[in-house]
């Protein structure tokens, strides 16, 4: 699923580049500086079920905060997700139904800023 602000900041992206290489009139624009993590933890659902996100991507997260949770069709809770580290959200899974030990959350660990 597209968010408008990531197709916004990778046409800006694509803009500076064609800026920097000539293509394209003016100066490249300023960027909103990148972020370089040294850890990632993938987080898999511990039952097959209805993945229920309580974050989204980009949010930050705290060691022990619920991440989401999983619930058969009942709605019945199968499994509860915390985060084991303090981060932040990269990426997550867009479909709701997900297998025991389907990928759910990408987290970006021990964060070093860059350049």
């Amino acid at each position: 699923m597209l968010q408008e602000t990531a197709i916004q900041v990778l046409a800006q992206g694509v803009e500076n580049v064609l800026r920097s290489l000539g293509m394209l009139l003016g100066d490249p624009g300023p960027t909103g500086g990148t972020m370089l993590y040294r850890r990632f933890l993938w987080l898999y659902s511990d039952a097959e079920g209805w993945w229920q996100p309580a974050v989204q991507v980009g949010d930050e997260v705290a060691a022990g905060s619920e991440i989401g949770r999983v619930h058969d069709l009942m709605g019945q809770e199968r499994s509860r997700v915390v985060s084991p580290a303090d981060g932040v959200v990269l990426f997550m899974t867009s479909v709701p139904a997900v297998l025991e030990q389907g990928i759910l959350v990408g987290l970006g660990v021990e964060p070093s800023a860059l350049g």
